[in-house]
């Protein structure tokens, strides 16, 4: 899976193996299916910050939203564009995305993917599951440890402790 802040109208043009111009998402030369492979969960958080400034939300009190707010432009927070390099950003979009439960696209991915993996894990067959990414911006930096925790609760339904979770991750000299 592949959980990005990025909408899919701006990551949906890729280059396939003859090097012309597609359509499809493209992580290389591996193509993801929309909406199950690749899930955008960008958005205007604009609306969210000024919440939490006005302390509609507790549990967002990490978010510093009256600095931000201050200081950045509007457009800074249309995270469907990318998370700006800003961890905070991506990290709001994660948590703006779970917080529906009911409608969180990252949530019923990782439920689908683990309904689908469930039938082979076994006592002596563990599930593992590599978290890549990127620390270098803001999506990644500011998603990967929600996503891990996220993801072992939610395993914990499908495979209980039976889950290897493991993590790769590149720094900003690999760009």
């Amino acid at each position: 899976l592949c959980f990005d802040t990025v909408s899919e109208a701006l990551a949906k043009t890729g280059v396939d193996m003859d090097g012309d111009e597609t359509d499809d998402v493209h992580v290389g030369a591996v193509r993801l299916e929309r909406d199950i492979e690749y899930i955008p969960i960008g958005a205007n958080l604009h609306p969210l910050a000024m919440e939490i400034e006005a302390n509609g939300h507790p549990h967002l009190k990490w978010y510093p939203a009256a600095n931000f707010l201050a200081k950045l432009p509007q457009a800074a927070f249309l995270a469907q564009y990318g998370a700006g390099a800003i961890r905070h950003m991506g990290r709001l979009a994660l948590f703006r995305d779970v917080s529906a439960v009911a409608t969180s696209k990252l949530l019923a991915s990782m439920r689908q993917a683990l309904e689908e993996l469930k039938a082979a894990v076994s006592r002596d067959n563990q599930l593992e599951v590599i978290i890549v990414g990127s620390l270098a911006g803001g999506t990644g930096g500011g998603m990967l440890v929600d996503t891990a925790l996220l993801l072992r609760a939610q395993a914990q339904d499908y495979v209980g402790n039976n889950l290897v979770l493991r993590g790769m991750f590149v720094l900003p000299r690999a760009f």
